[in-house]
């Protein structure tokens, strides 16, 4: 199973870029690539992905009403 994420925010790219070495995520040209045969795995993965980018927003949301 091949999942592809494009993100724009380059910050948010350069903080994902410990998952390269930690969970054997691709991250290139701002496109993130889970290539796993598990199911389940790529799934995991995905949704640590989606829990910083929502960890991301709401850290910035909070620094911007400061």
């Amino acid at each position: 199973m091949k999942i592809i994420i494009n993100i724009e925010d380059q910050e948010l790219i350069d903080i994902l870029k410990f998952l390269e070495s930690q969970e054997g995520i691709k991250i290139e040209n701002n496109i993130i690539i889970i290539d796993k045969r598990d199911i389940s795995k790529a799934r995991a993965q995905m949704n640590l992905i989606f829990r910083l980018l929502k960890i991301h927003d709401n850290l910035n949301r909070f620094l911007s009403s400061l």
